[in-house]
């Protein structure tokens, strides 16, 4: 590897990825793709907002390394903020 490079790979499928450096074992990340618009990388105080969100049922999912994915339900009503609250586990 080189310092600074970038290898293009375009992911097709949602889900988790590893990703593992070729000189170090010690050395890897995760990336979790979505298919939709609707995602967000929690604050340094676990917070989050998704915005422009249309009104309906959906699924909330929250990630985690060391707890795997939550499920929680959540409603959308139009015009109005919606607030959550997810504690993860070990």
């Amino acid at each position: 590897p080189n310092k600074g490079q970038r290898i293009p790979v375009e992911l097709k499928r949602a889900g988790t990825v590893r990703v593992d450096c070729d000189a170090h074992g010690w050395m890897e990340g995760w990336i979790y793709v979505v298919d939709n618009p609707y995602y967000a990388v929690t604050g340094a105080d676990g917070k989050f907002s998704i915005t422009d969100v249309p009104p309906g049922d959906y699924k909330l999912v929250a990630i985690h390394p060391f707890t795997g994915p939550i499920e929680q339900p959540v409603t959308v009503e139009e015009n109005k903020a919606t607030s959550l609250t997810i504690e993860l586990k070990k």
